[in-house]
């Protein structure tokens, strides 16, 4: 028995380690809204507490590495796969392509081969569970920085908040019936 309760029957390989992930042990419905949906364009938003139990679950799972190689090899595009989002499922092969590792078939190389050194990597580098989210965490945190000084964008060309400050006081100068105009002042 490992430390999550879970009783191993047989050696994980390639081929079995579906039978080894704790996310079988869920019904199908409850499995499909926690790690389904995540990224998934739809009306409804993405249930929180239910995305965050699936995460923990996986952080547990002994299939982890094996089901986070083999949705970055097939480049899933939805749902949280191996405790990883899509952006952090990208970072991490990212990461494994800069060590020399072929993760995306842009040299040929067959589906297994990517597969085996994808997860074979990941075995050797534990860190990766905790670095990839803290790195995307730092790379959101960047990104919501960059869109603040960038946005909204004027008409004019201008961006950031000189064009902001341009547009509201735009409408605030007035013309006396005279024809001079009044002095705008910023509250």
């Amino acid at each position: 028995m490992t430390g999550n309760g879970f009783t191993k029957t047989c050696p994980m390989t390639c081929a079995n380690w579906r039978t080894h992930a704790l996310c079988t042990q869920f019904p199908t419905m409850w499995a499909d809204r926690m790690w389904l949906y995540e990224d998934a364009a739809s009306d409804d938003r993405p249930d929180v507490v239910l995305h965050t139990t699936a995460r923990r679950v996986c952080a547990e799972c002994p299939a982890r590495a094996h089901c986070l190689a083999e949705a970055t090899v097939d480049s899933e595009q939805f749902g949280i796969r191996g405790g990883f989002r899509l952006r952090e499922r990208k970072l991490a092969a990212e990461l494994a392509e800069r060590d020399g590792i072929v993760v995306y078939s842009r040299t040929g190389a067959r589906r297994m081969e990517r597969f085996l050194a994808y997860l074979r990597w990941l075995q050797e580098h534990e860190e990766i569970w905790s670095t990839v989210p803290q790195i995307d965490r730092a790379r959101t945190k960047k990104e919501k920085r960059a869109a603040c000084i960038t946005k909204p964008k004027h008409r004019s060309g201008k961006t950031g908040i000189r064009a902001h400050v341009e547009e509201k006081t735009t409408g605030m100068i007035e013309e006396e019936p005279s024809g001079t105009l009044l002095q705008a002042t910023l509250f």
